[in-house]
């Protein structure tokens, strides 16, 4: 029996047989921009649940400030657009959410002032193996320079997945593949990258990154998304063992937790699972097809996983 997955399975790999095209991110051939004399200053900007996408963030400016530039570092929601009209360089970061950019993130981007030919770069977090994280990059980077920023790089960093779906329902072992991530490799290439992007910068020219072809490039956000919330039997909170910390309040991007309710408002749910894996008392409770979910905090405990600290 076809269920409703392998039907949009089979729909995607008959459009991409069609010849669907794949455009380049950031345009068809390099383009000279006039480059800031030196860079004074730059913003790293990232959207992140769990703290992966954060802590690649904070390693950036490291290094940023390390070459003698002067960086402001910060959650996206935390940044006021304007600050983007003001600075030599801009490197925004995302998790990889349902092969996608994370739809509070994308309406974040969409709403960017002109960057009037500001160097732009941008970078994603994924889990595991990984799915669709090239061309999730590049498109944070398109909507970077339909906003008149001068595209300068792309680039995907590898964790282990924080998608508690996975070890909830029994599939450990596929995230335990990848324990050992971050690594002192990992933080090499988010220091490498750092150094590449403001190199580029003071280029005076532009980067082509090509996109992928990725088979699965229909299901990309809010299908999967759809698809997945389908299979909930229950996400509320416990409002006997929550300690009214805030924790999933500040962590929800679309405001969809009611803790003092014990709610948690589907159809405004984007099913990071950030509230899954950030509450100290496991107090949010999700069911899915049954099995109880429980937070990566959890999970690391169970196998004694930590992560590890770039020096």
């Amino acid at each position: 029996m076809e269920t409703r997955r392998s039907f949009l399975i089979k729909g995607s790999l008959s459009m991409m047989a069609m010849g669907l095209p794949l455009t380049g991110c950031a345009g068809n051939k390099p383009q000279p921009f006039e480059p800031p004399n030196k860079l004074g200053n730059a913003l790293v900007v990232w959207n992140s649940q769990t703290g992966n996408t954060k802590r690649a963030g904070l390693l950036i400016a490291e290094t940023l400030v390390n070459q003698g530039v002067q960086v402001d570092a910060r959650d996206y929601r935390k940044t006021d657009t304007a600050l983007l009209q003001q600075v030599d360089l801009i490197v925004a970061g995302t998790p990889v959410h349902f092969f996608d950019i994370p739809q509070n993130f994308k309406a974040w981007l969409d709403s960017l002032p002109e960057l009037g030919g500001t160097p732009v770069a941008s970078y994603v977090t994924f889990g595991g193996a990984g799915h669709n994280q090239h061309n999730t990059a590049c498109r944070v980077l398109e909507h970077m320079v339909e906003k008149g920023g001068i595209p300068i790089g792309v680039e995907a960093f590898g964790n282990i997945s924080m998608y508690a779906i996975t070890w909830s329902t029994g599939r450990e072992a596929r995230t335990l593949k990848y324990k050992h991530l971050p690594d002192q490799a990992s933080c090499d290439a988010i220091r490498g990258y750092a150094h590449k992007v403001s190199k580029q910068a003071l280029s005076g020219q532009s980067v082509v990154i090509d996109k992928e072809f990725f088979a699965l490039e229909i299901l990309k956000g809010g299908p999967s998304t759809w698809g997945a919330k389908l299979l909930v039997d229950r996400h509320e909170v416990n409002t006997e063992t929550c300690i009214h910390c805030g924790t999933c309040v500040a962590t929800c991007p679309t405001g969809a937790i009611n803790p003092d309710a014990g709610t948690v408002e589907s159809k405004r749910c984007l099913f990071c699972l950030g509230c899954i894996n950030t509450c100290p008392a496991e107090a949010v409770e999700m069911e899915y097809m049954g099995k109880k979910v429980y937070g990566f905090p959890t999970f690391a405990r169970k196998h004694g996983i930590s992560t590890p600290i770039c020096r």
